[in-house]
């Protein structure tokens, strides 16, 4: 990847941000390239020599050049905005314009590192936020996780392509334009990939298209909820009779037995490409691991005579802000009001311990789950796409 370095005479508060971006990316992005730029042919001769299929580039670059290297078959990533780049570049990134569905905008996609910053007071008062309250809200987004997605493209999945013995990659850029898919099939071919699972932006009607012309088949909705929590949060009563408390590993077998039959709404078990059984042990896996905080952090479990009849793993962001991974309750205390019950005494313990910021990621086709989360307060964050593309069959 090549991230364009490109100076202004007089630099305004976007070329200034444009360039701690760009450092940003570079921390990102060890092995990526960072290049002066002298003139068009110049930066074209590089692309070619290099064989960068990736750059980065400021918002002030000109029509001319963006359209030599959509020609080019190279994938653009534009940070900050410029109405006459939108239909040529394959990606915009801009956290000082105002959130848009469709684009890579807003302070979701603003690191924190910006605000450690000679310009932090000026990004601040741009976006017309006190500092102090940009800071606490760039604590509980994902900037740095997301844009390294989106810039990304698309990676493999090794845990994943290890567990169902198939080489799966992830097309993480949520956008699709001509040349990602050029990418994309490059990437393929030189990694062997059987299969290419991707999250669509649901906005982008030319995201959507190109998918479905590209054979990429939809296989679920995603849908992200979230709770921000507050000194107006009434902690439930505890009923008696139950236990609710962090599980060990004596409790993995019997939360094992509470998630058996839960996860029928996913994209996995919809995509009959996958074997039933290796599902099933994917996602008695994951509960395993919460409890030994060997991928989510921990996990809650409500208990009843010592034995558990619900669960709920937890991945903690940073000290504000944490996921719900897996919640499920036994088959034999559903429409009891055991999830809701379990789900306010986990809100309660996690604001206990500073969060106050809850997000959960369901299935589209799972009501029961969304009624839930709606209950206890959640609303809807996002709604995505899932597709997936097989290139040849899992074995």
């Amino acid at each position: 990847m090549l991230i364009l370095k490109k100076k202004a005479l007089q630099a305004s508060l976007k070329d200034h941000v444009y360039g701690e971006m760009a450092d940003f990316f570079k921390v990102q992005f060890p092995k990526a390239e960072v290049y002066e730029f002298i003139d068009n042919s110049a930066l074209i001769k590089k692309i070619k020599i290099g064989n960068h299929k990736r750059v980065i580039i400021p918002s002030t670059t000109s029509k001319e050049l963006c359209l030599t290297l959509a020609k080019n078959q190279v994938v653009q990533i534009l940070i900050g905005s410029n109405k006459d780049l939108i239909n040529i570049v394959d990606i915009i990134i801009d956290p000082l314009k105002e959130f848009d569905l469709k684009y890579f905008y807003g302070i979701r996609f603003l690191p924190k590192v910006l605000l450690q910053g000679q310009y932090a007071d000026d990004i601040a008062s741009y976006l017309q936020f006190p500092l102090s309250k940009l800071k606490f809200e760039l604590e509980r987004n994902s900037a740095e996780e997301i844009l390294f997605e989106i810039v990304s493209l698309i990676y493999v999945m090794n845990w994943d392509s290890s567990f169902f013995r198939s080489n799966i990659a992830f097309l993480s850029s949520v956008s699709l334009t001509k040349n990602i898919e050029i990418y994309v099939q490059n990437f393929s071919e030189s990694n062997d990939i059987n299969l290419i699972q991707f999250r669509c932006n649901c906005h982008d009607r030319e995201t959507v298209r190109l998918s479905e012309n590209n054979k990429y088949s939809f296989v679920d909705i995603r849908l992200t909820m979230e709770k921000y929590i507050n000194d107006t949060f009434i902690p439930v009563d505890k009923r008696k009779g139950l236990d609710f408390r962090k599980a060990v590993k004596a409790d993995i077998e019997g939360l094992v037995e509470c998630g058996q039959n839960l996860y029928y709404d996913s994209r996995y078990y919809y995509d009959k490409n996958f074997d039933n059984k290796k599902v099933d042990e994917f996602y008695s896996g994951w509960i395993n691991k919460a409890v030994l905080g060997a991928f989510d952090d921990f996990c809650y479990a409500l208990y009843e005579n010592n034995k558990p009849i619900g669960f709920c793993t937890i991945k903690v962001k940073n000290r504000h802000s944490a996921s719900i991974g897996l919640l499920g309750v036994h088959q034999n205390y559903i429409s009891l009001g055991m999830g809701q019950y379990m789900l306010n005494m986990v809100i309660g313990e996690l604001y206990k311990d500073g969060i106050t910021y809850i997000d959960v990621v369901t299935q589209g086709r799972n009501y029961s789950a969304q009624r839930l989360y709606q209950r206890c307060g959640f609303l809807t964050l996002s709604n995505e796409l899932w597709y997936h593309k097989w290139l040849s069959k899992v074995n």
